[in-house]
C-alpha cells in the first residue's frame, strides 16, 4: 500500500486475520474502490492487458493476467479445492510466469500442474527461515530448469512486459 498508487482492489479469502484487517483499513483510508473477486470476472487493465478471476476459494483467488503473448498465473490464494478445479481446467497450456501458492507448499502446487504449465519464470513469496521448510523440495524439483525467484533470497521482485518480452527486477542478487 505504501509503495504503489492504488485506485481499486479486488479481494477474496477469509477476512478474519489481523494482517487482512490492517490492509483493508489502509485501503479504505486511501479511498480505494474495494470489491469482491468473482470467478470468471474479467478486468481490462488497459493497453491490451487483462486480468481474469480463474478460481475464488476460501484462502483467496487464482488470477491470470495476459498482455499480448505474456501470461502470468498468480496462485498465492490457492486452496486444495481451487487447485483441483485449476487442474481440471484444460485451457491452460503454458504460462510465462507462475506465482506459486502458499510459499511453495506441495499440496497446493502439484508437480503435474507445474509440468503442464511449463513456466519460464516461477515466483515464490516465502519468509526466510520459515518453520515449514518451504518451498517444498518436490515443487523445487518440478521447477528444475525454470528461472526461480524467491522473496527470501531476492527481496522484492518486479516483472515488466511489453506484451512480447518479459523483464524482471529484484531487490538483491544472492551470493
Amino acid at each position: 500500500v505504501e509503495r504503489f498508487s492504488i485506485g481499486g482492489v479486488l479481494i477474496s479469502g477469509d477476512p478474519s486475520g489481523p494482517a487482512y484487517s490492517k490492509l483493508i483499513d489502509s485501503l479504505m483510508e486511501m479511498g480505494a474502490d474495494i470489491r469482491d473477486a468473482v470467478r470468471g470476472q474479467m478486468l481490462d487493465l488497459g493497453s491490451g492487458a487483462h486480468r481474469e478471476g480463474i478460481e475464488v476459494g476460501r484462502r483467496g483467488a487464482i488470477l491470470r493476467v495476459t498482455y499480448g503473448r505474456a501470461s502470468f498465473l498468480l496462485t498465492p490464494g490457492a486452496d486444495p479445492a481451487s487447485v483441483e478445479a485449476l487442474q481440471q481446467n484444460r485451457c491452460f497450456t503454458t504460462v510465462s510466469a507462475l506465482m506459486l501458492a502458499d510459499s511453495g507448499y506441495g499440496a497446493v502446487n502439484p508437480t503435474a500442474l507445474i509440468s503442464r504449465l511449463q513456466p519460464w519464470l516461477a515466483l515464490v513469496s516465502v519468509t526466510a527461515g520459515n518453520e515449514r521448510n518451504l518451498p517444498d523440495w518436490r515443487v523445487l524439483e518440478a521447477l528444475d530448469g525454470t528461472t526461480l525467484l524467491r522473496t527470501d533470497q531476492h527481496g522484492w521482485i518486479h516483472c515488466f512486459s511489453d506484451g512480447e518480452n518479459l523483464w524482471v527486477e529484484v531487490e538483491r542478487v544472492p551470493d
